[in-house]
């Protein structure tokens, strides 16, 4: 039961740091959005062609 509250602050200092890697797109231009999803559609065809 002591471990709880350690694990609770642990939480939320992972929490705090992780908060603005939920929105990573605000900050990216058209040109590199557009070429993530040639990417990620290039690596899904591969994935999914071998």
């Amino acid at each position: 039961m002591a471990w709880i509250p350690l694990f609770a602050g642990l939480l939320v200092a992972i929490a705090k740091f992780a908060r603005p890697l939920e929105t990573p797109w605000d900050r990216i231009g058209t040109t590199r959005r557009a070429a993530a999803g040639v990417l990620a559609a290039g690596l899904a065809y591969f994935a999914l062609a071998a």
